[in-house]
């Protein structure tokens, strides 16, 4: 679920006059678009209101995008007859209950390990092969599991999803390397900006 973070002001176009805009107030439409890592999901926040100086009708609409599922993606916005005088922010919204822990870094902990104790296995494997026996991990710890198709570095290579305790989605990318080949800290920084819950897992070590 996405919601804009806070109150906003329009400006109208016509004699200026700025009107405060209530999140609430809004009403909420989605839409659902399959694209090649499942749904994405768009939410259109539509607003109208007539200037009470000068009774211009001002409309606006705010549009975030969820894609994949669990993941901000990106938003925009557009105003008819006004602006914004600072443009609307959307973000998803998380529920979470104190008492559970960081169910995604649990998670990956437990793959991880499985990883580890067949690291001779994995060394004979192929890249794709190595991202099937990736995905066949998170399957088994139930998760829902989504394999991209096979691209050139820069995509993900797993979403893998989750709806108990606490629903999440683990965007993961996969490195096959020779015992030579360290993973450079430049890897994990690139993938640190794209996604907030994700896993890079690989056949060697960081350095």
């Amino acid at each position: 679920m996405m919601e804009i973070s806070n109150d906003f002001y329009v400006k109208c176009n016509c004699c200026s006059h700025v009107t405060l805009i209530e999140t609430d107030c809004l009403e909420c439409n989605t839409s659902t678009h399959e694209r090649s890592m499942g749904e994405e999901i768009e939410y259109d926040f539509d607003g109208e209101i007539c200037c009470e100086k000068c009774g211009t009708w001002i409309n606006f609409c705010i549009r975030g995008y969820e894609y994949p599922v669990g993941v901000f993606n990106f938003s925009d916005c557009d105003c008819n007859g006004g602006e914004f005088v600072s443009e609307p922010t959307v973000g998803i919204k998380y529920d979470f209950d104190d008492n559970y822990s960081d169910y995604a870094y649990d998670e990956y902990i437990k793959a991880e390990s499985i990883l580890e104790y067949h690291k001779e296995q994995i060394r004979n494997m192929t890249s794709r092969e190595f991202e099937f026996f990736v995905g066949s991990i998170f399957e088994k710890l139930g998760f829902n599991v989504k394999i991209t198709k096979a691209t050139r570095d820069g995509g993900h290579d797993i979403i893998a999803t989750k709806a108990t305790p606490i629903p999440f989605t683990l965007i993961v990318e996969c490195k096959h390397w020779g015992e030579k080949h360290k993973v450079d800290v430049s890897v994990i920084r690139s993938e640190e900006k794209r996604g907030k819950k994700g896993g890079h897992f690989s056949t060697n070590h960081h350095k």
